[in-house]
């Protein structure tokens, strides 16, 4: 994207290398079933945890800086992270709903949203947030997600929709 402003690259690359995207492509690659876990973690469910997939990928890419395998860490970035680069740029503001809602609020009143979490289903190693966003006392949308984060920023998406902010 050579004619996209700096500020603009930040941001979908802040996006592609979120813990979200990283654990996607853990799965796709199949890190979920190599990984070696103790028991606790591996009870807990630490093999889908978004946060410890996405941590392989990032350690995956150092060895292999590390070992000089420049092509392919070039090839992985290829096949892996340019099809997310491109459905961000797509679809930007599926990724970044967040920011465009507290933009909005902050445009109209300068006060944020607040996130509150309604329940949290399923069981302690899989759990499933259910999040609500508020603003001016009044509750824009509901929606879950695998994780807080993902159920807010979820949730936010409904929200922009809601308020016309995206079609």
């Amino acid at each position: 994207y050579p004619n996209y402003p700096e500020g603009d690259l930040s941001k979908i690359r802040s996006i592609l290398v979120s813990d979200n995207i990283l654990s996607k492509i853990a799965f796709e690659i199949g890190v979920d079933k190599r990984i070696k876990l103790g028991p606790a973690e591996e009870k807990q469910g630490g093999r889908k945890r978004e946060s410890n997939l996405a941590c392989v990928v990032e350690a995956l890419l150092g060895a292999y800086y590390l070992n000089g395998k420049v092509v392919e860490i070039e090839n992985f970035i290829a096949q892996y992270l340019m099809p997310y680069a491109k459905d961000i740029d797509e679809h930007f503001e599926k990724y970044n709903a967040k920011d465009l809602l507290q933009q909005y609020t902050q445009g109209i009143d300068k006060t944020l949203p607040e996130y509150k979490t309604v329940a949290i289903h399923g069981p302690a190693h899989k759990p499933e947030f259910e999040i609500e966003v508020v603003w001016q006392n009044k509750v824009l949308a509901t929606a879950k997600g695998k994780s807080k984060k993902e159920a807010q920023q979820n949730c936010a998406y409904e929200a922009c929709r809601t308020l016309g902010v995206i079609n």
